[in-house]
């Protein structure tokens, strides 16, 4: 079939949920994706943070191999060594005493993470100790618990009366903070920088306020990081740089490299008050997908990709300031850090941009909130490739009237 087929396969068939190109994708290598008809295309999307290696990674298939050959998939009813194993690795990486439940996705690790915080509230401070206190501009998933505390009314109109005692602040508003928190908060959500709400950061100042409210009212603080974490950002997950430690972390996308897998991490104040069948999941945390989460991490870890992130980083960001001096009515602001990078434009049709340099440069972008270009490439992504992406840009925005 051709090109012109599978289109109108695709529309035929699955439902119109997603805005998708005239593309079909087949393959791809490193950091490079190709299509049916052998277009090769530069991935500054990797499956939105997920490839963290890029495609086609060969350590990657001979994990995947040799888990297949030995088993796929059983049931949480009874205990599976790589399970095991990736739970010791993030909490030793992370909290350093706690619990991890694995999830299917990030909206599943949310999910979860709100149970959790309000059965650890209600039963400290009482039956009305369970609002949930997140942000504006987040976005925490699609299912309606996860729904309901992202701070982004689009992705909830015309679907009725959303979870009750939500409230929303401003992202790095101290003001709001102290506002809104109370003995009845169960849980403040968070996220280290807010990733579709539209590459935004908080000052290192709100951070610290963070901690304190919370400890004052013993409420639990909840870190998004399914796409600031494992090493997006810089550092091995996004809050390591914000100096506080949260109480709960919520992970996915780059965890599984692909493969459906999230995670809770939960400290063991929390973790004390979950007993058993409060929450479970079928195909949470099968040894198929937890083989592959132990060789994310333990590549992140073992070859230095800190480093290499925040090295390559600074030399994107440096290269966009280049850009946005060379186009000041264009540009507004570069946002971001490590490899999730913004750049926050004037006036100018997002959507367009981002057809043009998929189709007169082939390379693959996407967006973030109403006027952010936003750039997710996979952690190895070199110079020469940063070089071409924004050598395209120029071209594309100086073209522009």
């Amino acid at each position: 079939m051709d090109l012109k087929e599978y289109v109108e396969l695709d529309k035929n068939y699955l439902l119109q949920v997603f805005s998708k190109p005239d593309l079909v994708i087949e393959k791809g290598d490193g950091v490079y994706l190709y299509d049916i008809s052998g277009n090769k295309y530069l991935d500054f999307v990797s499956g939105i943070a997920v490839n963290l290696f890029g495609h086609n990674d060969k350590g990657l298939k001979e994990v995947i191999r040799n888990q297949i050959d030995k088993l796929i998939h059983v049931s949480n009813l009874y205990h599976n060594i790589p399970q095991i194993e990736l739970a010791k690795l993030l909490v030793d990486n992370t909290i350093k005493s706690g619990k991890v439940f694995f999830t299917n996705s990030g909206t599943e690790s949310n999910e979860g993470a709100i149970k959790f915080a309000r059965i650890y509230s209600i039963k400290r401070k009482g039956a009305l100790a369970y609002k949930i206190v997140a942000a504006k501009n987040s976005f925490h998933g699609r299912t309606f618990g996860s729904l309901s505390i992202t701070g982004q009314p689009k992705f909830w109109k015309n679907l009725g009366p959303t979870m009750e005692n939500v409230e929303f602040i401003e992202y790095g508003s101290i003001e709001d903070l102290e506002r809104v928190i109370d003995k009845n908060t169960a849980a403040l959500f968070l996220e280290p920088l807010q990733a579709e709400g539209g590459i935004n950061e908080a000052d290192i100042s709100f951070w610290k306020k963070v901690k304190q409210v919370c400890e004052e009212n013993d409420c639990l603080l909840v870190l998004d990081e399914v796409q600031t974490g494992l090493c997006r950002t810089g550092p091995l997950f996004g809050y390591k740089d914000l100096m506080i430690e949260p109480d709960i972390i919520t992970l996915a996308k780059g965890l599984g490299h692909g493969i459906p897998l999230g995670a809770i991490i939960i400290k063991d104040k929390v973790a004390e008050y979950i007993d058993k069948g409060m929450h479970g999941s079928t195909l949470g945390g099968n040894p198929l997908a937890c083989s592959v989460g132990n060789y994310v991490l333990n590549r992140l870890i073992d070859d230095g990709f800190e480093n290499k992130v925040r090295k390559i980083g600074n030399f994107f960001k440096e290269e966009l300031n280049k850009l946005k001096e060379k186009h000041p009515d264009k540009i507004e602001k570069v946002k971001g850090k490590g490899l999730i990078l913004g750049l926050k434009l004037k006036n100018e049709n997002i959507s367009s941009i981002i057809d043009l340099l998929r189709e007169n440069y082939n390379i693959l972008i996407t967006r973030a909130g109403v006027d952010v270009l936003r750039f997710l490439p996979p952690l190895i992504i070199e110079k020469s490739h940063i070089e071409y992406l924004v050598n395209s840009l120029n071209e594309v925005l100086g073209s522009r009237t």
